[in-house]
C-alpha cells in the first residue's frame, strides 16, 4: 500500500507543479526544490536579530519593565519595504496561513537555541477580538504557534486568553496612546486555568513594536499563576 502511494505521490506532486508552480510568497520568484515558501535570496535578505543588538536589548528592556515578562525571543527584524513585510501582509491579509507556520517553525528553533534546557509548558498566541477574527477569519498568531510547536513539542493554548475589549488599529499610535489603548483589554478564559499553576508560557505575536500588546497580555498570564512569560516574535519593528 506505501509502495502504491509513493507512486501516486510520484505522479500527482509533478502535475500539481506544473498547474500551480510553487511560487516565493514574497517576490513570486519560482522556488527551487529545495526551497519552500520563500526562496533563498528572499530569506537572506531578512536581517535576523541578535541578543547583542541595542534594539533588542532596549525592546527586552521595554517588555521587562513591569515584570511580567522575563524573557524575549525575535527572529527577525521588521522593515518596511522588505521581504518580511510582504510575507506577513500575506498571512494577515491575504490568507496565506501557511507562512505562518513557516514563520513559526523558524521561530520555534530559535526558542531551541536560545532557551536550552527549560520545560515550555503552553505557547499561547495574542488574540485577537472575535469581531476581528470573524472579520479575518483566523488568527495569525495561532498559525505562528502552530510552527512553533512541530518544532518545540509544547501545546498551542489559543483560548487561554481572550481579548474582550475591541481596539483601534496600533499603526499609527505613538507609546503611550498604544499603553492606553490595550489597557484592560485581555483577561483570561476562566478565573483560574488550573494548567497555568507554576507554568512558563510562551506568549506569541508576530511582530512586536512598543510592546504595549504582550506586556498587557503577559500581566494576565501572571495573574492567573503562571511562574513565567516570555515573548516570542517574529519580528521586532525598526
Amino acid at each position: 500500500m506505501s509502495d502504491r502511494r509513493t507512486l501516486i505521490q510520484g505522479l500527482v506532486r509533478p502535475l500539481r507543479d506544473f498547474l500551480f508552480p510553487p511560487l516565493c510568497f514574497a517576490c513570486e520568484r519560482l522556488l527551487g526544490e529545495e526551497e519552500e515558501i520563500v526562496c533563498a535570496p528572499c530569506l537572506a535578505a531578512i536581517r535576523s536579530v541578535s541578543e547583542a543588538d541595542s534594539h533588542y536589548q532596549d525592546t527586552l528592556d521595554s517588555l521587562a519593565s513591569e515584570g511580567t515578562i522575563s524573557g524575549l525571543v525575535a527572529a527577525y527584524y521588521f522593515e518596511a519595504g522588505g521581504p518580511l513585510q510582504t510575507l506577513v501582509h500575506q498571512l494577515k491579509y491575504s490568507g496565506m496561513t501557511s507562512v505562518g507556520s513557516f514563520l513559526g517553525e523558524r521561530l520555534g528553533e530559535k526558542v531551541k537555541r536560545e532557551l536550552v534546557g527549560l520545560h515550555i509548558s503552553c505557547v499561547v498566541p495574542v488574540p485577537l477580538h472575535l469581531s476581528k477574527r470573524r472579520e479575518r477569519g483566523y488568527n495569525q498568531s495561532e498559525y505562528i504557534c502552530r510552527g512553533m510547536s512541530s518544532v518545540l513539542a509544547a501545546p498551542v493554548m489559543p483560548k487561554m486568553v481572550v481579548r474582550k475589549v475591541y481596539t483601534q488599529t496600533q499603526t499609527m499610535l505613538n507609546s503611550e496612546e498604544r499603553k492606553h489603548n490595550v489597557a484592560g483589554a485581555f483577561a483570561l478564559r476562566g478565573r483560574r486555568p488550573p494548567m497555568m499553576k507554576n507554568a512558563t508560557v510562551l506568549l506569541v505575536d508576530d511582530v512586536v513594536t512598543t510592546g504595549s500588546t504582550m506586556r498587557s497580555c503577559a500581566r494576565v498570564l501572571m495573574e492567573g499563576g503562571a511562574k513565567q512569560v516570555i515573548a516570542c516574535a517574529v519580528a521586532l519593528a525598526m
